[in-house]
């Protein structure tokens, strides 16, 4: 969303209050930003257009935005003007709810793109096998994908399915469906139960390219067994960037009293 001078409307600066005027105008404007009206890598208006349409000094926003700068939340970039660098994280409570990554994307309604980066045959090694309660060595399909959130790199997804449960699955379009979409649709298995444990761990070189972070920042890892009656039919890692992604979790006391 393009920055639109009806926005200032939304500014409220009250020199009643111990605050100081700089302080208020860029916390308000900060609130803007994370909620999205003026969104990243858009341009930041001007100082000066602050300061007359705001009717305060230009010092008093050049302070107020040098707030911004240290909180991360917009860049001076010299020739060009100011520009939003932040980036609203992204909530997930699929470690409540029985979704799937792609599935917990969909439901937020966030702009989201998946690119399936290998879809293959391979034999699994014993901890694989272990996970979905095959011989080691058995044939099991191996799917990469990369979800990306407003053009950026969020989550690496790696997971195995056993093949013979699943003829003809490389078939579908993994960019657009999500696993367990497929798996209820036209293998008519549910998935009625998720196993899920959520590590912290370094990015690998590797990891860290596709995701396009630094070397060794920390990365949420969620390790994954999905159920169908108690079997086994998916073992999933998936990689997460701890700056973008908030793991959420719902708790509630059970009908008829409340747990110690």
């Amino acid at each position: 969303m393009n920055f639109s001078v009806d926005l200032l409307n939304k500014i409220c600066l009250d020199e009643s209050k111990p605050i100081p005027i700089y302080v208020q105008l860029a916390e308000q404007l900060a609130e803007l930003i994370r909620n999205g009206y003026i969104g990243f890598g858009e341009k930041f208006p001007s100082e000066e257009f602050l300061a007359k349409k705001l009717n305060v000094s230009r010092p008093t926003v050049n302070r107020a935005v040098d707030i911004l700068i240290k909180e991360s939340m917009v860049v001076r970039n010299r020739g060009r003007g100011t520009f939003v660098c932040y980036r609203r994280p992204i909530v997930f409570t699929f470690m409540h709810d029985l979704d799937s990554f792609g599935e917990g994307l969909k439901k937020s309604g966030l702009d989201f793109t998946t690119e399936v980066l290998e879809a293959k045959l391979v034999r699994i090694n014993r901890t694989e096998a272990q996970k979905l309660l095959l011989e080691e060595g058995s044939e099991a399909f191996f799917i990469k994908r990369l979800r990306r959130v407003e053009k950026s790199p969020i989550g690496l997804v790696e997971a195995y399915l056993p093949a013979l449960r699943f003829p003809g699955l490389l078939k579908h379009n993994f960019a657009e469906e999500t696993l367990y979409s497929v798996l209820r649709s036209v293998y008519k298995i549910p998935i009625d139960k998720s196993q899920r444990e959520v590590t912290v761990v370094k990015a690998d070189p590797e990891r860290a390219a596709i995701l396009e972070v630094s070397f060794d920042i920390p990365l949420f890892l969620v390790e994954e067994t999905a159920f169908s009656c108690d079997v086994p039919v998916i073992w999933s890692k998936t990689w997460l960037r701890t700056d973008r992604v908030i793991i959420k979790s719902v708790v509630g006391a059970s009908i008829g009293g409340h747990n110690a």
